[in-house]
């Protein structure tokens, strides 16, 4: 196992024996899976879906399904024998369900089983906020929120069928229907309640969506939800005549007549009745029917509706049509309005949202559009129109129209509402329609919201997309935004495949989309004739590269811009101007940016906001989607105040970033880092503008903010090409010398982040000779201090020290404990690097007092990390985890993945030692998993290698094998000495393992080798103990006691390996305790290597 080290201040990765990567873990098991339990059909239980636990008795199973159903309450240890071993003395039914619990956490496996079941000395609880899927609880969950609103009187409220169908889907059959437990009165006493609790709620589930069904015209999925309550209540004769009518109505004449003779024969023995005179009717007019006598008519008859055809098909949107759909069967939420930009999706959502609801409003859905509409004037003739009405005269128009619509049961979908808001008019209509009946429902389309009491507003966003990562080709069915692409380019293009190659470009112009879907649709119509790639980079700077040659579109969806002009038109002067300078924003602003930036008070923000132009988050935060951001930013170009905006803009967030500074070195950092996250996009483009017009105070003020969001972020290339940027763009300007050296010092430490050793130096010693000539001693003393790093860094600890040094002194005299403790940590690491574990131990430990003086956490995080790597050296691991997890616990808080996959590592380790495997696995997957996802090279190596030891240990060996070997390639590109030992040991550990000594030998002399070259004694150390390892299996006793006891001896072995190292020395008879002092390790290592004796 391999520990990873946080270097102090910039954060590099430092190694100790043991893969380790410093950063805390989960409280419960990591890398947790989802466990499910089916009781509603046959019960089973499985693991994330595709793995089924086996049980070896029913009554493991049966406590199992107990303890699930009942999980909302602890059960009694007392109880639960009574339920399962009733015939047994207490003291044997204790011991029995014991037993059973150790069965049940042994196929649970040990971290599943520790946070899924609570045991307590009298009670028993299987943990209610654990991940755990019980579909009892799943379909009664459903059902609840289905029927929310539901009542059985008309006009009273609708049952969700959406939420009710996801009900029935859950229910597989009857309550526990295979399970049966002799001489367990109490148990299947339970059981048959249960199951017939169940049944009777999915019996008036099924009966809705038979009726809903059977209203639309659906007779198959009709019939489908007959023969379920059939099966579950074969004594309900309504049901027997729905599945008898709906087979006849398909013509199934002999599976109608078996129907009508199973349910005759059913009454007849069960309950010595004959079919009603109603079943015998009908079962006559089926026969009359299927000898061509008559025809079988509907029973219920057709819903009225008038929806226009939707020529594409509906993609994706399933949570926003739960939402609306849950508003729509609220009678208290009777004026809904849809809204959002144009091109978002408003008609087809609504359309789709009314075709689901035809045969749920008793009389009927309608769909409005009024898109063509000018005039108040027009709204009633529009309306009458769709509701197939006619009238001789148009001033019996409303009051007709208004009789017609009284008490009715009706949703209107009234379509592109936003061209009549200006009218007063229109706001009365809507008000006197909602008062002619309590049981009509209007949902509004519209680009502004109506501002009417009775409104119930619904704000449409894009498709979704993945928001700033890329992702796997399996995974972009996920994301409705890719989805819709891929349909609409199938439609232009049948041979059309979303692959590994063209998803990337998919990826770009969703995402500058903003998910908007007329958008996505357009650039799918134009891909093949443009490429990818080209229209990516176009879309990224011109939208009017989007225009479809489609002739069959509205006017207003042929292109973006056609659909930003209808709604630029709409707006005031004033608002206008505030929507054009609100385009110099990116990322989104706040309420104080909008008004110094753009002058936005308000009132016009909540009028922008109000026409769908400005979005608003749940933080208050406001953001424009990106088309209209770009076409406002147009708007914005012609206007005479362009340049006083965007300099404005810059001033802002430059002093913005210049007030962030000292919280960035405090117990203030997490809020301080998180606010220039959220801003970072405004705070590229304030930079580029600084650096461009070569504004030296602003740059001087804000670049080391900068500088500690880039180190902390470990976004290291970026920010060393900002700052390179920038002193490429100053070197000629006046009085820009200054500037220049803080640049040079932050560049520097940034390139030694990134292994660029001989760029760091330079830069750092081209800074330190400008820094000498103005009174900038704060600067001196930090350009100093990582000068001090970069020489540790190449060995040269003598020049190290002498940097440090200096830069301490000034700390001290200023009182400058984050300065300190950030050079006392690198005289730390050089004890390490020399064998001196307890001098950095000391050194550690003050850094840690200074580190909660000051509260800066990045320090915190670093330095826990390094005495939680210490304490693994000393054997005190319960210590170790405790430092770890509080590091991590900051580490989260700061977003700084790259240590948290170093702390995950190095948690692994631990649980690798105490022989937890299960647990360290988990942890080093999710090492793993985060080095991948951030592109961290070094750590999938040593999280492979790690894993490959892991491996080794349960003798899984060629697994091991192909880890170590993986890790290996991977260091060696990487050319990175420290890993690429550790990957040599563990092969040499392998290949020791599986007896093939000749090898194993090789690597270790191979590891030993480079370790002594780099300078490393504690990979000497650890190396030389397996090397012994091997000269005792060959039978040269003499040089492996030597080797074992020297490195016993020496303070540089870890608690563990010395731990090893006597138990081998134990197996040959020989004591630990010999002639071997703390200095003898090297002088044996070197003259094994050149062939002498190591005695």
């Amino acid at each position: 196992m391999w520990y990873t080290f946080i270097y102090i201040v910039v954060s590099p990765r430092h190694k100790t024996v043991k893969n380790k990567r410093n950063f805390t873990v989960y409280s419960g098991c990591s890398s947790m899976s989802l466990l499910r339990i089916h009781c509603l059909g046959d019960f089973r239980a499985e693991i994330d879906k595709d793995k089924i636990l086996n049980f070896d008795t029913e009554k493991t199973r049966a406590l199992l399904a107990y303890l699930a159903v009942e999980s909302d309450k602890p059960l009694r240890r007392s109880y639960l024998v009574g339920l399962l071993w009733p015939e047994e003395p207490e003291e044997r039914a204790l011991h029995s369900l014991r037993q059973t619990l150790s069965r049940l956490r042994k196929v649970l496996g040990e971290n599943l089983s520790k946070a899924l079941i609570l045991t307590e000395r009298d009670t028993i609880q299987l943990n209610p906020q654990a991940d755990i899927w019980v579909d009892t609880r799943v379909f009664t969950d459903w059902l609840d929120k289905a029927y929310r609103f539901y009542r059985s009187q008309k006009g009273q409220g609708f049952f969700h069928f959406r939420y009710l169908k996801r009900a029935v889907a859950v229910y597989e059959g009857q309550f526990l229907e295979q399970m049966v437990l002799n001489k367990c009165d109490l148990f299947q006493e339970w059981s048959l309640l249960m199951r017939e609790k169940y049944n009777m709620q999915a019996i008036k589930a099924f009966s809705l969506l038979a009726s809903y069904h059977e209203r639309r015209g659906e007779y198959q999925l009709a019939l489908q939800a007959a023969l379920r309550i059939v099966a579950l209540a074969p004594w309900d004769e309504t049901a027997h005549a729905q599945v008898i009518y709906l087979l006849g109505l398909d013509n199934q004449w002999s599976a109608a007549q078996c129907q009508f003779l199973a349910h005759k024969n059913y009454i007849a023995e069960q309950l010595g009745v004959e079919p009603s005179e109603e079943v015998m009717r009908l079962f006559q007019q089926v026969r009359e029917a299927a000898s061509g006598k008559s025809v079988l008519e509907p029973r219920m008859p057709a819903l009225p509706y008038q929806l226009p055809d939707s020529f594409s098909s509906f993609i994706g949107r399933e949570n926003e049509l739960d939402e609306i759909m849950e508003m729509i069967t609220n009678p208290g939420q009777r004026l809904i309005t849809l809204a959002g930009q144009g091109g978002i999706g408003k008609t087809q959502l609504a359309l789709e949202l009314a075709h689901q609801l035809v045969g749920v409003f008793a009389d009927g859905v309608f769909f409005i559009s009024f898109v063509a509409a000018q005039m108040p004037a027009q709204i009633l003739p529009f309306i009458a129109e769709a509701l197939g009405l006619v009238f001789s005269e148009e001033a019996e128009l409303q009051t007709k129209l208004f009789d017609h619509l009284r008490n009715k049961e009706m949703l209107l979908v009234l379509d592109n509402w936003e061209h009549l808001l200006s009218f007063a008019e229109s706001t009365t209509l809507l008000d006197n329609l909602l008062r002619l009946s309590a049981q009509i429902t209007i949902l509004v389309t519209s680009r502004e919201r109506l501002n009417l009491q009775q409104e119930n507003l619904f704000s449409l966003s894009g498709l979704g997309y993945p928001q700033d990562h890329e992702i796997l080709l399996e995974q972009a069915g996920d994301y409705d935004s890719l989805c819709l692409f891929n349909l609409r380019a199938v439609q232009m293009r049948r041979d059309f495949v979303l692959n590994e190659t063209n998803l990337p470009f998919v990826l770009r112009i969703c995402r500058t989309l903003d998910g908007l879907p007329l958008g996505i649709e357009l650039a799918a119509a134009i891909v093949f004739e443009k490429g990818y790639e080209y229209t990516a980079t176009q879309i990224e700077n011109d939208l009017d590269v989007l225009t479809s040659k489609i002739t069959n579109l509205p006017a207003r969806h042929r292109n973006l811009r056609a659909a930003f002009d209808v709604s630029w038109d709409l707006l005031k002067p004033k608002e206008q101007t505030v929507l054009s300078r609100l385009s110099m924003f990116r990322g989104g602003f706040d309420r104080h940016a909008a008004q110094q930036i753009a002058n936005a008070g308000a009132g016009i923000l909540s009028a922008l906001v109000a026409k769908s132009l400005v979005q608003m988050n749940s933080n208050h935060r406001f953001y424009l989607h990106e088309a209209i951001r770009q076409f406002a930013a147009e708007k914005l170009e012609t206007h005479a105040d362009c340049a006083d905006v965007q300099q404005s803009h810059a001033r802002y967030y430059a002093a913005f970033l210049a007030r962030k500074n000292p919280d960035l070195k405090q117990a203030g950092q997490p809020q301080a880092l998180a606010d220039i996250q959220q801003e970072f996009g405004n705070i590229s483009l304030m930079w580029n503008w600084l650096v461009e017009h070569t504004c030296i105070p602003e740059i001087i003020a804000c670049q080391d903010s900068l500088y500690q969001f880039f180190s902390v972020h470990s976004l290291i290339k970026e920010g060393m090409h900002w700052f390179d940027t920038a002193l490429q763009k100053i070197q000629y300007a006046p009085n820009a010398e200054l500037a220049q050296a803080v640049l040079l010092v932050r560049l520097g430490a940034l390139a030694y982040t990134a292994h660029e050793l001989p760029r760091a130096q330079s830069a750092l010693l081209r800074s330190q000779e400008i820094l000498l000539r103005h009174d900038t001693s704060d600067e001196l003393a930090f350009c100093r201090l990582r000068l001090g790093w970069t020489y540790y860094l190449t060995k040269d600890f003598s020049a190290a020290q002498d940097y440090v040094w200096q830069s301490m002194d000034y700390f001290r005299c200023v009182e400058d404990a984050l300065g300190e403790s950030q050079a006392l940590s690198v005289l730390g690491s050089i004890c390490l690097k020399q064998g001196k574990q307890s001098e950095a131990k000391a050194l550690f430990e003050e850094v840690l007092r200074l580190c909660r003086k000051t509260g800066n956490p990045r320090q915190l995080v670093q330095t826990l990390n390094r005495l939680g790597d210490l304490s693994c050296y000393d054997g005190h691991y319960d210590l170790a985890v405790h430092q770890f997890e509080e590091s991590l616990v900051i580490c989260r808080q700061l977003n700084d993945r790259y240590n948290q996959a170093i702390l995950l590592n190095n948690l692994g380790t631990i649980y690798h030692v105490r022989n937890d495997y299960t647990q360290a696995e988990g942890f080093y997957q999710k090492s793993l998993q985060i080095c991948r996802e951030i592109g961290d090279q070094d750590g999938i190596a040593l999280a492979l290698n790690n894993l490959g030891e892991l491996a080794t240990q349960q003798a899984h060996y060629p697994a091991a094998i192909r880890y170590s070997e993986e890790a290996l390639q991977i260091a060696n590109q990487l050319q990175e000495n420290w890993t690429i030992v550790a990957c040599l040991n563990s092969l040499g550990e392998i290949y020791s393992h599986i007896r093939q000594l000749e090898k194993s030998q090789d690597y270790f002399i191979r590891a030993i080798r480079l370790a002594l070259k780099i300078d490393c004694i504690d990979l000497v150390a650890r190396v030389s103990v397996n090397l012994a390892r091997v000269c005792q299996l060959i039978g040269d006793q003499p040089n492996a006691v030597a080797l074992f006891r020297s490195a016993i001896a020496h303070p540089a072995t870890e608690h563990d390996l010395r731990e090893k190292a006597i138990g081998w020395l134990k197996e040959m008879g020989i004591d630990s305790a010999g002639e071997a002092d703390d200095q003898l390790l090297l002088p044996l290592v070197t003259a094994y290597l050149s062939g002498e004796k190591c005695y």
